[in-house]
């Protein structure tokens, strides 16, 4: 979910969650993180702030949104900052999935286009488990095709 303060990280945590994420860099999160052991994905557009999000110890930055710059985005970031690990989130369907892996997206994600406060109420849950097959399905094509190198993990 959208983790903004550390009050909301402490809920999540007290949850059983095992990663935060949220839209942008909150360096109060990213250290509650740090010392819980948990995995953070910041959210991040620009170069500035992606540096600053990976800085702060984030496990991957989510571009965010990812369609507003499109896939060859992180092709061109990936050039200063081929370190970074980067998750697009935003836009992101079973069309161009393959679009951003080989751009240099190294996760991508689901978000408010499936589980859309409206579909939730009106219980389309036949649709949005669809969606996330179709989604999961995009993803298991190409995983294979991912190196190594490419997975979460500031050692490499």
């Amino acid at each position: 979910g959208t983790v903004l303060s550390t009050e909301t990280a402490q809920r999540a945590v007290d949850s059983g969650a095992k990663f935060l994420v949220a839209p942008n860099l909150n360096e109060k999160v990213a250290e509650f993180c740090c010392k819980n052991n948990l995995a953070y994905f910041p959210g991040a557009l620009t170069p500035t702030e992606i540096e600053k999000a990976w800085g702060s110890g984030a496990t991957m930055v989510k571009v965010f949104p990812a369609s507003q710059m499109g896939p060859n985005y992180f092709k061109i970031l990936k050039g200063p900052f081929d370190h970074i690990k980067l998750m697009a989130v935003g836009g992101v369907g079973p069309q161009n999935i393959p679009d951003y892996f080989s751009s240099g997206a190294s996760a991508v994600a689901l978000g408010g286009s499936i589980f859309s406060p409206s579909r939730m109420a009106d219980r389309e849950y036949l649709a949005i488990q669809k969606e996330i097959e179709e989604f999961m399905f995009a993803v298991n094509k190409i995983y294979s095709n991912i190196g190594e190198r490419d997975l979460a993990n500031h050692s490499s």
